[in-house]
């Protein structure tokens, strides 16, 4: 059985994709990849680079080989890539209702608010408390779907967001 499970994965890219030297963050999601394939052989390395890099189209991949290669930058366009059900099922969603926003979290309701702010204030605090960072997902009226990445400074007092990447 394996050792490591998708949230271990998730919070380790989220916490390189934090590493401010390239050189450092590339070695150290070469180690992550290199260690998490060993644990399981079905690993998707591709993801979990996207996941470290956050940057589609530019990003860097994460080799499984020879560690003194210098980083190559991937220049072939990334496919756009159908929204898994199960990623918004898994994580913080914020859904535009009749003039609010409800919220889930891991498929639990937080409840209902009458501003945005308010309802992603919430839906971080539940992160934190419950040490969990998936990804967060806002459903507008029309189902378009948004994939936010989200900035805070642990005590959740203020959020800032900007849109990663959209679904129609």
């Amino acid at each position: 059985m394996a050792a490591f499970t998708k949230r271990h994965y998730i919070e380790i890219a989220r916490i390189l994709n934090g590493v401010r030297d390239p050189r450092e963050r590339q070695r150290l999601a070469e180690e992550f990849a290199r260690l998490f394939r060993e644990d399981n052989p079905s690993f998707d390395v591709e993801r979990f680079s996207s996941a470290v890099y956050g940057e589609p189209g530019g990003r860097r991949t994460v080799r499984e080989n020879d560690e003194d290669e210098e980083p190559e930058e991937d220049d072939e366009e990334q496919e756009d890539e159908e929204l898994d059900q199960s990623e918004i099922d898994d994580g913080l969603t914020i859904g535009a209702r009749r003039g609010g926003y409800s919220v889930t979290f891991s498929g639990k309701s937080l409840g209902t608010f009458d501003d945005f702010d308010k309802a992603l204030k919430v839906g971080v605090q539940a992160m934190h408390d419950s040490n969990y960072f998936p990804n967060v997902f806002y459903v507008n009226e029309r189902g378009n779907v948004d994939l936010l990445s989200v900035k805070d400074k642990g005590r959740v007092i203020k959020v800032t967001y900007e849109i990663v990447r959209s679904w129609v």
